[in-house]
């Protein structure tokens, strides 16, 4: 009887009719329930069974309760009981865009993850793409060729150049490069794991060398994990600016001047910081010759077949919109976010496509560089065939170059 009473009062409660401690009684309860369980499971629980949810932020014990759990799974330490307070009212204010978002129409879901704490200046330090100035503008010369693929067998086949061999009107209604192997060595994946670039605006770099993996096991079959600090570091000197972002370009540009060089991740390890001048040894994988393609804005059936044919495409992305940050699951799909390429503020890996079976969305499956607590597993789906946040208006691929 105690279990139904106490949940019936989170059902129907009303700050303005009940006794503060009977909520209260009723929140220590379900948070005894949930202890084992992560804390947005608990959250989770409790919102299901609270009607007036935003009043729950007006109940500091159970901000206090949450947060100690959030802290605890998170393995949070904090400096002093000043930062403490800093962090708490931060999480304060992710648990109430979660509720206001519980009430609105969206075709995707959010969850507290490990950014539920951190402040905008930080939030901002992960988007390390940096919109192109007029000078930055030119056009590839060397129109890259496809590196022959079998999609039917999974496997790469050659390195023979071709023109480009399935258009969008060909294409499979879903297509998904991760988790693909090589026929001739099903231990060889197409892709690499999702990695995390920590506290530093390096997701251009860590998008190229996503890029790059792929295109190395395609060329070779055999798959490598390379160096993200190396472009950090390395293409600082064609243009790029270390943790505070760069562009593909200047990636490519530091490669290509490199020889084709890159080194394993193993060799030279990623630090999250841009304090070392380049250390490269050379000692990795050495690509074949390869350029680049700059897909014309807004050509997402071209997207697909470049996607298809050639392997992940690197994006620009704004990720402003908080909802970006607290991104759980299903087809992300915002109505505030900038569409060109000068409002977009994060480079990730287009690695797939398909249709949501829920909302009946298309939609773009994309490597991030967050981890993989962050989104469905480290990816984000997001809506295809209208732009969304500027996904279509700087889109690369990599293939052979041709001279």
């Amino acid at each position: 009887m105690k279990v139904l009473f106490l949940v019936l009062i989170l059902f129907t409660c009303v700050p303005e009719f009940c006794h503060a401690f009977s909520i209260q009684q009723g929140i220590d309860f379900v948070l005894s329930l949930a202890q084992n369980k992560p804390v947005q499971q608990a959250f989770d629980l409790i919102l299901s069974l609270t009607q007036n949810k935003l009043s729950l932020l007006e109940n500091s014990k159970f901000v206090q309760q949450l947060f100690d759990k959030f802290k605890s799974e998170y393995q949070r330490t904090y400096l002093n009981k000043q930062e403490q307070q800093q962090r708490l009212e931060q999480f304060k204010e992710t648990l109430k865009s979660l509720i206001l978002a519980k009430v609105q129409d969206l075709t995707f879901q959010l969850k507290l993850n490990e950014f539920s704490d951190w402040t905008i200046d930080e939030l901002q330090t992960l988007r390390g793409y940096v919109p192109h100035n007029d000078s930055d503008r030119d056009a590839p010369i060397d129109k890259p060729q496809p590196i022959l693929v079998d999609h039917r067998r999974r496997s790469s086949l050659s390195r023979r150049r071709l023109s480009l061999s399935r258009r969008a009107s060909s294409l499979p209604a879903s297509f998904d490069w991760t988790g693909r192997v090589l026929t001739s060595n099903s231990a060889v994946t197409v892709t690499r794991p999702i990695k995390n670039q920590g506290q530093c605006g390096s997701c251009y770099a860590f998008a190229t060398v996503a890029v790059l993996e792929t295109v190395f096991t395609l060329q070779y079959p055999a798959s490598y994990d390379l160096s993200e600090q190396q472009i950090v570091d390395c293409s600082k000197a064609y243009g790029n600016y270390g943790c505070g972002g760069g562009f593909f370009e200047k990636s490519f540009d530091y490669l290509k001047a490199n020889a084709w060089n890159l080194d394993s991740s193993s060799s030279y390890p990623y630090t999250a910081n841009d304090y070392s001048s380049c250390k490269a040894k050379n000692s990795g994988v050495r690509f074949a010759k390869l350029a680049y393609g700059i897909i014309t804005f807004g050509d997402e059936a071209a997207m697909k077949s470049y996607l298809y044919n050639y392997g992940p495409l690197w994006i620009s992305f704004d990720a402003s919109n908080p909802y970006f940050n607290s991104y759980a699951s299903s087809v992300y799909s915002v109505s505030n976010c900038g569409t060109l390429e000068s409002q977009t503020n994060h480079a990730m890996v287009i690695v797939g496509y398909g249709t949501d079976s829920s909302t009946g969305l298309d939609y773009w499956k994309v490597k991030n560089s967050w981890g993989k607590s962050w989104g469905e597993q480290g990816f984000i789906r997001v809506r295809r065939g209208v732009n969304m946040c500027g996904i279509a208006a700087r889109a690369y691929y990599i293939g052979l170059a041709t001279s």
